[in-house]
């Protein structure tokens, strides 16, 4: 009774290993969604920074960023 299931089952795993072994090839036409117009990015900040405020910003980046982005 469970030799014919591990015969089926091995090839079928096999399978699904070797499928997500494959890494998928990236497309060079595709854009980054997340684009900023040009005339945006050269606007100045109306957000002045203060103490409290880069405080703020570090102790968030330390939570949520730094896993992915490292600590600088």
């Amino acid at each position: 009774m469970l030799k014919p299931f591990i015969v089926l089952s091995v090839p079928l795993l096999l399978v699904l290993w070797l499928s997500a072994q494959q890494t998928p090839s990236a497309s060079p036409e595709k854009t980054s969604l997340y684009t900023i117009p040009l005339a945006e990015s050269q606007k100045e900040n109306r957000v002045k920074p203060t103490a409290e405020s880069l405080a703020r910003g570090k102790r968030q980046y330390g939570y949520d960023c730094v896993m992915c982005h490292g600590k600088t």
